[in-house]
């Protein structure tokens, strides 16, 4: 009697490799196709999901029709089965373990790749979303503030829920026009995406809203509205689109934000307008910034107890101190504003942000990266740089793409002394923002810092060549030459900002170029002409606002020769929380104190803390979206 075949022999002989080896390759084909096409044509995700979980169910079903049926030139024939029980057993078993195999594949799939609908948005600890720029589709194209506004409010009245994490202006109006929200989803990490249109003419408005989960694609909410343009109308509208679209990002919300939410900012619209028109102008340049300031003193004068309008307007005068010049009245009257925002609304969260009350602030707007971004400074001012990093992790939740909070990680991260790192970050901002201003000007400083001069120099060149009349040119010619021992360079550059700049005043500079300028006279060995430069220093840095002013104090006493009084003065600045300990290795200033005991004991106290920090800090900055 022949002897039954193997069963490996009967799977050739049917060709049930060949037919497995085809459609493994043709399924893996289907699969790379089904994704590519979801891309092109923004198809719901779940589409090359389902695709592969098809394919992964028919592959025992291919197996067995292979086994089963036979191609064969008069047609398709069934292949004769085993003449023995014995001899189909292995048969069966393997068509039940590649069945089980493929349907736990398909499983394993399915569930990896994600829920289905709203319980997916449901499902994240805190809901995050993004709401893409509004479309105009008003007739008159001059609306495009307005569409803005809205846009800008809409962010602004959710950033107020403490359960909910939304994606703040700057990091979403560059997806103006963006046409898949998966992929929007996906760069700004959001579980949801809200696009929009506005219609304006002329006393009426139309206004449509959808709240779009991009796992399915489908609509959570879509919401409608078209009526007269009135105060009793876009603001009511405002707070029913907020309330609705955190109901289906199932946020809840305390009495307290619904409340906030649901309230009137003003009883004129001819206010409200011209605070829209400001708020578009307010980011620009100089001239535009007196132009919002206009519009915003407009604005008080319609309705004066528009608390927004007083807020907007210390912003402006703020605004206009970063742009040109730094005197204190500018903050004087920001501040004065201010406090007549927080008079009329005492909830008004930009009116405490200006007043320094940031933890007051992001108790009503938790979800704003302004006061987040203040505060970084404020830690990195102070060499308490774990919280910064610790900011600077929530304010990228906020703004993932906002060059300024990358661009502060970056920051916080050179002072710990983590280059690489640092760089990283710095390349971060750059990417978001090619042309974001500060990039250079730290770049520039921190290569003189490590005595790379010649990137230093090449930094300082694309500074100079973006703005010359930019007052950090000869600030950063004034370190520069410093840390070189170049004093005729601090010489001429310290004069530029004694005399032509004595406004810029932000983080001690006037007090720094009066001790350097002292210093470079002194090297050159003109001492006489020194005059009151110290005495100036020293009475300007007498009530410090910033360790560096205290340390800016310290240089000016060296200078003196009040050696004893400067290395107090150091003391102090190091207490404050200088941090630079770069600076404070390379500053020549410190020459004639370099191995003084005093002076070792500052230089380490600064490295013990930082060394601390960086033990600290190097379980945080993985965690840095």
């Amino acid at each position: 009697m022949a002897q039954e075949p193997s069963f490996w022999q009967q799977l050739r002989e049917r060709r049930v490799v060949r037919v497995a080896v085809v459609y493994v390759a043709a399924a893996w084909a289907s699969a790379e196709a089904s994704a590519l096409v979801t891309d092109v044509f923004a198809l719901p995700i779940w589409v090359p999901r389902v695709v592969f979980v098809l394919l992964a169910l028919g592959f025992p079903v291919a197996l067995a029709l292979a086994w089963a049926f036979d191609v064969t030139p008069s047609g398709v024939k069934r292949t004769p089965p085993p003449a023995t029980a014995r001899a189909r057993a292995p048969l069966v078993v393997g068509l039940a373990g590649v069945a089980a195999v493929s349907v736990a594949l398909a499983a394993w799939w399915w569930t990896q790749s994600g829920d289905v609908g709203p319980r997916a948005v449901a499902a994240a600890e805190i809901p995050t979303l993004a709401i893409l720029p509004f479309e105009n589709r008003s007739s008159v194209p001059d609306q495009a503030y307005f569409v803005d506004g809205l846009h800008d409010d809409l962010i602004i009245e959710l950033s107020k829920i403490d359960g909910l994490m939304v994606t703040g202006r700057p990091s979403v109006m560059g997806y103006r026009g963006a046409v898949n929200p998966r992929e929007v989803a996906d760069d700004l990490g959001v579980s949801a995406i809200g696009t929009g249109s506005v219609d304006r003419a002329g006393d009426r408005i139309r206004v449509n809203v959808q709240l779009i989960d991009p796992v399915t694609g489908g609509q959570l909410i879509a919401e409608s509205y078209d009526t007269i343009l009135a105060p009793e109308t876009i603001f009511p509208i405002r707070s029913e689109l907020t309330l609705r679209i955190a109901e289906a990002m199932s946020a809840a919300l305390t009495p307290d934000e619904e409340r906030r939410i649901q309230a009137v900012p003003t009883g004129s619209l001819d206010a409200y307008d011209l605070v829209l028109r400001g708020r578009e102008l307010y980011e620009g340049s100089p001239e535009d910034v007196e132009k919002a300031l206009e519009l915003f003193t407009q604005a008080t004068r319609v309705a004066p107890d528009y608390a927004d309008a007083w807020a907007w307007l210390g912003m402006a005068y703020r605004q206009r101190a970063q742009k040109g010049g730094y005197g204190p009245e500018m903050r004087d009257s920001a501040r004065l504003f201010a406090a007549e925002a927080i008079r009329v609304d005492p909830e008004n969260a930009r009116g405490h942000y200006l007043l320094g009350d940031l933890e007051r602030a992001l108790r009503l707007r938790p979800n704003w990266e302004g006061p987040l971004i203040t505060q970084s400074t404020a830690h990195w001012w102070r060499r308490r740089h774990v919280e910064g990093l610790r900011i600077g992790a929530r304010a990228r939740q906020v703004a993932p793409r906002y060059a300024l909070v990358a661009e502060h990680v970056a920051d916080h991260l050179y002072y710990l002394l983590f280059d690489e790192e640092s760089d990283r970050w710095m390349g971060v901002a750059e990417e978001i923002d090619p042309g974001y201003y500060w990039i250079a000007v730290f770049r520039s400083l921190y290569a003189a810092e490590r005595e790379e001069f010649e990137e230093a120099e090449l930094q300082l060149a694309l500074v100079r060549q973006r703005d010359p009349g930019d007052p950090n040119v000869p600030w950063l010619e004034m370190r520069i030459g410093l840390l070189q021992r170049d004093a005729p360079r601090v010489e001429a550059a310290a004069r530029a900002l004694v005399r032509g700049r004595p406004d810029w005043d932000w983080w001690g500079q006037q007090v720094q170029s009066r001790a350097l300028l002292a210093w470079a006279l002194v090297e050159q060995g003109r001492e006489d002409e020194v005059g009151g430069l110290l005495d100036d220093a020293l009475a300007r840095a007498e009530s410090p606002t910033h360790p560096q002013e205290t340390y800016a104090a310290a240089q000016a006493l060296m200078v003196q020769g009040s050696l004893d009084a400067a290395i107090e003065r150091l003391h102090d600045a190091v207490a404050e929380g200088f941090p630079n300990l770069r600076l404070l290795r390379l500053d020549p200033i410190w020459d004639p104190l370099r191995d003084a005991p005093r002076f070792v004991e500052a230089v380490g106290i600064i490295e013990e803390d930082l060394a601390r920090q960086r033990a600290e800090a190097e379980s945080i900055i993985p965690t840095i979206p």
